[in-house]
C-alpha cells in the first residue's frame, strides 16, 4: 500500500507537469468535479460493486448455507436479469429527475435508496421473495447513481473537456470497484463455517455494514457538492491567459 501511494504521488506530480497528460488532473480543481470523483470512489467500494458480488452468491448458494437461497442457475439468472432490466428501463426516469431537481439531488436519492436496500439485507436474505424485492430496490438506487455521475461531470468541466471528465470518472469507478471487490471478499472471508470456506451470517453482515457505511460517507460528500455553473475554460490559468491575450 505504501509503495502504491508513493507511485501514485509521483504519477500525480508528473501528470500536473506535462502539457498533454494521460488524465487531466487539473479538472479536479473544482469542488464539484473533485467531490464527484470522491463519491464515485466511495460508492465503488460499496453498492456499485456489491450488487454484482453478493446477489448471485446468495441466490445460488445452497439453502443449507447460512445465507443461501438455493435457487437454480436459471432462476438466479432471471432475478439478476430482471433487476438489470428494471435499471435499464428506469434510467430515462432517473435522467428526468436529474434534469428536474439537479444531478446532485439525483445522486443523493440514489444513495439513500441504496442505503435502505442494503440495510434491509440484514433480514432480506432469509427468503426469496423479500430478497428479490430488496434486489430491485438496490437496482433502483444504483440506477440513480449511475445516471447522476455523468451529469455531474458534465456540469463540472468546460464543454471542450467533457470527454476527459467522463474518462476520469470511468477510471475512478473501475479502480475503486476493484478495491471494493477485494474489501467485500475479505469481509465474507472474515467469518466462515468451521472447516469450510462458506461465509457465515456474520461475514455477510460485515459486508452489509461496509456497504451501508460507504453510503453514509458518500451522502455527506454529495451534500458538499456545490451547484456551480459550468466554466468556459479547461484551466483557470488558461482562462486568465486567454483574457490577457484578448485584451
Amino acid at each position: 500500500m505504501l509503495g502504491g501511494l508513493a507511485v501514485a504521488a509521483i504519477w500525480v506530480w508528473w501528470e500536473l507537469r506535462v502539457e498533454n497528460p494521460m488524465i487531466n488532473l487539473r479538472l479536479m480543481k473544482t469542488n464539484k468535479m473533485a467531490l464527484t470523483q470522491l463519491c464515485t470512489a466511495v460508492l465503488g467500494i460499496g453498492p456499485l460493486v456489491a450488487v454484482g458480488i453478493l446477489t448471485p452468491l446468495i441466490l445460488l448458494a445452497p439453502a443449507t448455507d447460512p445465507a443461501g437461497l438455493g435457487v437454480s442457475p436459471a432462476v438466479g439468472g432471471l432475478v439478476i436479469f430482471s433487476a438489470a432490466t428494471l435499471s435499464f428501463v428506469g434510467s430515462p426516469f432517473s435522467g428526468k429527475v436529474a434534469a428536474a431537481v439537479g444531478a446532485r439531488r439525483a445522486l443523493l436519492i440514489g444513495i439513500v435508496i441504496s442505503f435502505i436496500g442494503y440495510s434491509l439485507m440484514f433480514w432480506a436474505d432469509n427468503t426469496l421473495p423479500t430478497f428479490i424485492i430488496n434486489t430491485y430496490v438496490i437496482a433502483i438506487g444504483v440506477m440513480f447513481s449511475y445516471t447522476a455521475f455523468p451529469n455531474l461531470v458534465a456540469e463540472s468541466v468546460p464543454l471542450e473537456n467533457t470527454s476527459e471528465g467522463m474518462g476520469i470518472n470511468t477510471v475512478t469507478r473501475t479502480i475503486f470497484m476493484a478495491v471494493g471487490t477485494t474489501v467485500l471478499t475479505m469481509a465474507l472471508a472474515s467469518s466462515t463455517v468451521e472447516g469450510t470456506m462458506v461465509s457465515t451470517e456474520a461475514g455477510f453482515n460485515t459486508a452489509y455494514l461496509i456497504i451501508s457505511a460507504s453510503c453514509v460517507v458518500a451522502f455527506f460528500l454529495a451534500l458538499r457538492i456545490k451547484d456551480a455553473p459550468r466554466t468556459e475554460a479547461a484551466d483557470p490559468q488558461d482562462a486568465a491567459e486567454a483574457q490577457v491575450a484578448g485584451a
